[in-house]
Formats: structure tokens, C-alpha cells, sequence
């Protein structure tokens, strides 16, 4: 998991790095990820 702190860009950094990477190699799995994330999100927005 990436935790992103405005109060420390390294760790940004490495996240936004790292989700590239994983983004190059998987991209249907990323994919996938991002709409059960989005619509995780939708839900708790409803609830």
C-alpha cells in the first residue's frame, strides 16, 4: 500500500513511481483496480 503525506514528497515520489511501474507491467489489473476503487468510492458517497 502507498500512503501519500503532503508533508513529505519522497514518499509521493515513490508512490506515484511505483504505481507507473505497476501501471507498465498490469495495466488490465491496474485497470480493473481503479474501477472497483471508483466504485467503492461511489458507494460510500451514496451511503
Amino acid at each position: 500500500m502507498c500512503f501519500i503525506n503532503t508533508s513529505t514528497p519522497e514518499i509521493v515520489g515513490n508512490c506515484l513511481f511505483s504505481t507507473f511501474i505497476i501501471h507498465m507491467q498490469c495495466r488490465r489489473t491496474l485497470l480493473l483496480c481503479a474501477i472497483r476503487l471508483s466504485k467503492w468510492q461511489i458507494e460510500r458517497l451514496i451511503i
